[in-house]
């Protein structure tokens, strides 16, 4: 890695400290994980902010729950919103591990960004409804559970970018030369935070395509490998 890219591997990893200090002054005030997405919920959940990075930085948003300026916490210096990307398409650097293993394909979600998802009617999923929170107490090794990282998505070899959600999963696509950009970002390394607070940085091979106990668990907040979700999305 070239010096610049040290540079820009230590201030992300930074960044992900001081989203790791948020993380625990809620935990400290809530005894919960902020859910990941809770638009549909406000009036029974006000102080999660309808999106996870404004209850971890709540005292940065106005009164419509919006930020005052994009923080330049949330900046990642090494990624950036490819040029080639469609007009409306937003582009986050920073991903919540709101699912666990499985992502949004498989129940129960195993993440921490709530026990959902919320359904109207059978099969009928609305997005932005998580609830109920993850509880503190239910992520049983806080220390090998992932929290926050760079925004992608991946499985099988292929990572979506600019995610507001870090998740392995299935639904995870090749994008406008996503999974090369994932690479490039980190020299084919992935930064992380656990919800203990501390950060690393990880091979990406290990975060989406190694199958052992130890990457596997590390996405779910019951700390087990969940291997028979691996088998049932072959």
């Amino acid at each position: 890695m070239s010096a610049k890219g040290k540079a820009r591997q230590a201030q992300c990893l930074a960044n992900l400290h001081q989203h790791g200090i948020a993380l625990n002054v809620f935990l400290a005030d809530h005894h919960e994980y902020p859910l990941a997405m809770s638009a549909n919920v406000r009036e029974q959940y006000p102080h999660h902010h309808k999106l996870w990075e404004g209850a971890l930085f709540s005292e940065q948003l106005d009164q419509r729950d919006a930020f005052r300026g994009w923080p330049k916490i949330f900046d990642c210096p090494a990624a950036s919103r490819p040029k080639e990307f469609p007009a409306p398409l937003g582009y986050a650097d920073y991903g919540y591990n709101a699912c666990g293993l499985g992502g949004l394909v498989l129940e129960p979600l195993l993440g921490i960004g709530g026990k959902g998802p919320g359904l109207s009617s059978p099969g009928k999923f609305i997005e932005a409804d998580y609830p109920p929170p993850v509880r503190e107490s239910d992520v049983v090794n806080p220390s090998e559970m992932l929290a926050i990282g760079d925004g992608f998505n991946g499985w099988k070899g292929v990572i979506k970018d600019g995610l507001s959600v870090l998740g392995r999963g299935p639904d995870a696509q090749e994008f406008l030369g996503s999974t090369r950009r994932s690479y490039r970002r980190h020299s084919r390394r992935g930064n992380v935070l656990f919800c203990d607070g501390h950060v690393d940085s990880l091979k990406l091979q290990f975060l989406f395509q190694d199958e052992t106990d130890q990457a596997l668990r590390i996405w779910n907040r019951d700390n087990q490998p969940h291997r028979e979700r691996l088998d049932s999305l072959k």
